[in-house]
Formats: C-alpha cells, sequence, structure tokens
C-alpha cells in the first residue's frame, strides 16, 4: 500500500533522528532536521500548514485539534518538506497528499516495529503509536495486507528500536 519513497523517506528520517521509542516525537525529528514547528489557529477546516520562508521550513498545526491529530498532521506537513513537495513544482496528477499521509503513517506507526510487536488490533496501534482511530484502522488494514520482505531500512529501525522480528 505504501510508496517506497515514502516509507524509505520516513524510515531514513527515523535512522537519523536515532528515534527508539513509540510513540514517535515528531517535534523534535523537525528540530534535527531545521523545521521548525508552530501551533497556530485554523481560519477553516485546514489543520495543517507546511510553507517555506526565505529559505527556512516552517511545520504549522491546528491548536484545536486532538493530540492524536496534531501528532499525524505534524508528520504529513513534515513529509511535504522532506519529499521536496514545496521545493518543485509538482504536476497536478501527483497526489502530493497521499504521499504526504504514506510519509506521515511509516513516520508515526512503522510498519516493521508493528510487525515485530504483533499488533492484531486498532487498539493496540493507539495505545502505542498515540494515534485516532481512522489512523490506526489504515495502519493495520496495510500490515494485514502486507506480502512483501522487510527492507534493509525496516531491519535498521528494529535494530534501532532494539526489536527483533518475532515469528
Amino acid at each position: 500500500m505504501f510508496d517506497h519513497r515514502s516509507r524509505d523517506m520516513a524510515l531514513k528520517l527515523l535512522l537519523y533522528g536515532g528515534v527508539r521509542t513509540l510513540p514517535i516525537a515528531v517535534g523534535p525529528l523537525c528540530r534535527k532536521i531545521g523545521v521548525t514547528a508552530k501551533l497556530f489557529t485554523p481560519e477553516d477546516e485546514n489543520d495543517g500548514i507546511s510553507i517555506i520562508v526565505d529559505g527556512e521550513p516552517f511545520v504549522f498545526v491546528g491548536e484545536t485539534s486532538s493530540p492524536e491529530r496534531q501528532r499525524f498532521t505534524a508528520a504529513h506537513e513534515l513529509g511535504h518538506i522532506v519529499l521536496d513537495h514545496l521545493q518543485q513544482r509538482i504536476p497536478r496528477e501527483l497526489n502530493i497528499e497521499r504521499e504526504a499521509s504514506e510519509f506521515a503513517a511509516e513516520l508515526i506507526m512503522p510498519e516493521c516495529i508493528l510487525m515485530a510487536l504483533n499488533v492484531t488490533t486498532t487498539q493496540q496501534i493507539m495505545d502505542l503509536c498515540r494515534v485516532s482511530y481512522p489512523a490506526a484502522f489504515l495502519a493495520l488494514k496495510a500490515l494485514q495486507n502486507r506480502t512483501d520482505p522487510l527492507t534493509h531500512l525496516e531491519r535498521a529501525v528494529l535494530h534501532q528500536f532494539h526489536v527483533e522480528k518475532r515469528e
């Protein structure tokens, strides 16, 4: 289900950030790569924005959203920055919102970690990753449909988390 580029960039960020535990703290990852994350009061239904001002990247997350939604939104907006959606002209036919959401899902709910922990319910994902039910539901569905073996990046993340894949 996940785009390999989105997944790989999320995993590389987890490795670079030295992340070892769930839930993933998105704010420190932003700071680690020079992205400023701030809360804002949305004037419409848009609860997140990513922009570059004078060469400096910013992520803004709606302060009225739930903490679970804020975590996903921050990761999604960070995805736009990491995946270079703001640096280039993207043809309209490319679904950059889907790509940023796939990045966010892998960043805050890494499949390899969920697999290694033998996660089987949405509630487990919600508790471990501090995400909303819809996010956990989609992650569990992707996990259940996964057939490909772990990549070298996923194995590196497992090693960094000190988790071994259980059979």
